[in-house]
């Protein structure tokens, strides 16, 4: 079985590495990018990080990316200002192979220039990783994948989609699922991932020191919910509920409850009792290393959306704008969370 990864950062070689560390027969090849690909092809091994300890892995890493061709499987997990790019590169390649594309946003108008529908699937993912160092990537949260079809329609009649890929996938000992109309729950990710996205700007705790906090949760999370939900609501998108942590859905209600303070402060000191793990964005991994980064395809996915359907979302836009003047400057590349706060207090102000 050849199961490839185009794009191989931290997604791509968590996922496929921990399948090949539950399968060794697996012939896994990574196209990647920069000293994360040469330090994997100095060692032919990759290091994963998470509760089992530390376990490395063989691992092919492409000369080129026409090494993918042949593949049972190929995983793009690669940047979303990255896809068409990468995707008319390997499109000779592809064949007849099946793509599941992992990535951020939606991608689904791009692939589908290059892809015949029934080729490719998309989905998202709640498990959170990062690249710790070069050919080291660390999990911090397992959560659920969950993978469909990019056609408008439902598959089958309705079924339930579970296609032999799943099962592929579901070796790394990662929860895959799999779910028909995709954007039902692409959407879900994108309204959690907005404050995420936006918590980055500042390299803040999402949980402790956002959510937790009354004026971050008051004024960002809480009205830039709301915003995603009356653009949803104008373009007839409804949500699907996402097993895990992330889910928006579940997330609304938990705000409501820390706006009390009768359940805010039991809440609170058990979270911070328990600890929480800090969840890294790719925003911030971006600003980190001085890239472009996919705010675009998540915050600006929902400006994008308000104005095809004629519904301002003035908060998404400035958490847009605002990681943009990052991605400029050349050092200083965060704000401070008390500025983060004022800016969006002054925008509800006005």
């Amino acid at each position: 079985m050849k199961v490839s990864v185009l794009g191989a950062g931290a997604v791509g070689c968590m996922i496929t590495g921990l399948m090949k560390k539950h399968d060794p027969s697996i012939d896994l090849w990574l196209y990647a990018r920069g000293e994360h690909a040469q330090q994997m092809r100095r060692s032919g091994k990759m290091e994963l990080l998470g509760p089992w300890g530390s376990s490395h892995v063989d691992v092919n890493v492409c000369q080129s990316i026409a090494d993918i061709a042949d593949s049972d499987l190929i995983l793009l997990t690669a940047k979303s200002t990255a896809t068409e790019e990468i995707i008319q590169a390997a499109k000779p390649s592809i064949g007849r192979s099946v793509l599941v594309s992992l990535q951020n946003g939606i991608n689904q108008h791009t692939l589908g220039r290059f892809l015949d529908p029934a080729q490719y699937f998309v989905g998202i993912t709640a498990t959170n990783m990062s690249i710790k160092s070069p050919g080291v990537i660390e999990l911090h949260l397992a959560g659920p994948t969950i993978i469909g079809p990019p056609q408008g329609e439902s598959i089958g009649d309705g079924k339930p989609f579970n296609p032999p890929f799943l099962k592929l996938l579901a070796k790394s000992g990662l929860p895959f699922l799999g779910h028909q109309p995709i954007w039902e729950v692409q959407f879900n990710k994108i309204s959690v991932n907005s404050l995420g996205y936006t918590s980055a700007l500042s390299r803040s705790n999402f949980a402790t020191e956002c959510l937790l906090e009354n004026k971050w949760r008051r004024t960002i999370a809480v009205p830039m919910l709301a915003e995603s939900e009356r653009v949803l609501a104008a373009a007839g998108i409804t949500i699907a509920h996402v097993p895990g942590p992330s889910d928006v859905l579940r997330l609304r209600k938990a705000l409501k409850l820390l706006d009390n303070p009768l359940a805010r402060y039991p809440i609170s000191w058990l979270i911070r009792r328990r600890g929480t793990p800090r969840l890294i964005y790719s925003v911030e991994q971006d600003l980190l290393r001085g890239r472009p980064t996919e705010i675009d395809f998540v915050n600006g996915e929902i400006v994008r959306l308000g104005n095809q359907y004629g519904v301002d979302a003035p908060l998404h836009k400035l958490s847009v704008d605002l990681a943009h003047e990052l991605e400029q400057r050349r050092e200083n590349r965060f704000l401070d969370r008390v500025e983060v706060i004022r800016r969006f207090a002054s925008l509800l102000k006005s």
